[in-house]
């Protein structure tokens, strides 16, 4: 009885690591899927905000230049329409605030350089409501001569929405694998201990003749 209980804990911890080895195996192969699908999601997101801070750029060199608040007012009001981006301003070659869309959000920008693309710098950030964003700055330039600059941020609010579901579902998966087999070695145990307790009384009760 021995041999076939310790074969059959054998046979439970080979299942156990198997269980584990196949768990680790497929969140491997889920996060590449997700990382995949977010860096894609991520290059589309700076692809779109190099090409919008170049288009304005190459806009507001003059007007910045003649002081047409106006008109660069007008620029920011049209960029703004578009559902990606939540802000933008832009600024004179003394770094001065000409035109913005909401000057909170732009003295609360961390003004880091994390990338480069056809001369637009971006980097990642969060704002004061914790909405994460993708920030980008291009400089406004007039006969080749620095005039100004113009910050946009587009909302990035999803991109890392799978990774974090992906989170929750590998430790709740993990949890509940811990569970199964915990709850299969507690009935093994219990299963022994009534064996070891019927093989104990047995020995205890006296020879009938």
């Amino acid at each position: 009885m021995a041999n076939t209980q310790k074969s059959e804990t054998s046979f439970t911890q080979n299942k156990f690591f198997l269980s584990l080895a196949v768990w680790f195996v497929a969140c491997l192969v889920i996060y590449g899927l997700i990382y995949i699908r977010e860096y894609n999601q991520t290059q589309q997101l700076i692809l779109t905000g190099v090409a919008i801070s170049k288009d304005i750029s190459s806009q507001s060199g003059l007007p910045l230049l003649e002081k047409n608040f106006d008109l660069l007012g007008e620029f920011l009001e049209e960029i703004t329409a578009k559902p990606e981006v939540v802000f933008a301003s832009i600024i004179d070659h003394k770094n001065k605030l000409i035109a913005y869309t909401d000057q909170e959000q732009f003295l609360t920008m961390k003004k880091h350089r994390t990338g480069v693309l056809e001369n637009v710098n971006y980097w990642q950030t969060s704002v004061l409501n914790n909405q994460k964003v993708m920030n980008f700055s291009s400089e406004i330039t007039f006969s080749d001569t620095r005039v100004g600059e113009v910050f946009i941020s587009l909302s990035a609010k999803n991109m890392d929405r799978l990774r974090q579901l992906f989170f929750y579902f590998a430790m709740a998966s993990l949890l509940l694998i811990f569970i199964l087999f915990g709850v299969v070695r507690y009935r093994d145990c219990l299963i022994w201990l009534n064996e070891k307790s019927a093989q104990m009384i047995a020995k205890g009760l006296p020879d009938k003749k």
